[in-house]
């Protein structure tokens, strides 16, 4: 089943008149906007599904209460994964942006380091597709709280592709460290009109 990101539920509210009969009265429109469906991801195994399958880096997996996510066991490990750009035609056009989220959390409530956060590049620019021409990054989650972290950034026409990066945050002089954990990653295209793209 297709479910689209933007649907609209009508109903309509009836009122007693004077002699006692229900009256209709003007329809209520309202319209929801919901997470489109998963071909909208673009990432491969965005939860752990399957391990550390289509991604590189140094990093692990761990479960809670059956469900698998990403770790960062080491401040400064990375993990990510290369999307090209090359099958989405809309890039030429122009206006799109990219929309990068996870839920995160540490292992621990009050280490200084250790913390997760997401980065990532964006490739390609006039003089040579291997360029970067955006860096992306987002602040880092401290605590054990699982919390929802996002960014977006636009995409210019000569992109070519994105890297995305789980990171875990190092300082030189951190007295105390936590495991960074990751679940449950998504990267969309927005169209310029706000919807995804749907890979076909």
């Amino acid at each position: 089943m297709t479910i689209p990101d933007n649907y609209t539920y009508t109903a309509t509210y009836y009122a007693s008149s004077e002699n006692g009969d229900l009256k209709a009265r003007p329809e209520l429109v309202i319209t929801y906007r919901r997470e489109a469906e998963e071909n909208a991801n673009l990432l491969q195994n965005p939860r752990a599904d399957e391990g550390l399958a289509h991604w590189n880096g140094n990093g692990g997996t761990g479960e809670e209460e059956g469900n698998p996510f990403f770790l960062l066991e080491i401040p400064g490990d990375k993990l990510y994964q290369d999307i090209s750009l090359a099958g989405v035609p809309e890039v030429e056009t122009g206006g799109l942006r990219v929309r990068v989220s996870a839920t995160v959390s540490s292992d621990r409530d009050h280490a200084d380091d250790g913390l997760p956060y997401l980065y990532g590049y964006i490739f390609g620019t006039e003089d040579s597709p291997e360029l970067i021409n955006t860096y992306m990054t987002t602040k880092t989650v401290k605590g054990s709280q699982w919390t929802r972290l996002a960014m977006e950034y636009p995409i210019s026409r000569e992109s070519t592709k994105l890297r995305i990066f789980m990171c875990s945050s190092l300082k030189m002089e951190s007295e105390s460290h936590s495991i960074a954990r990751f679940d449950n990653l998504k990267v969309s295209i927005l169209l310029p009109d706000g919807t995804p793209y749907q890979a076909p």
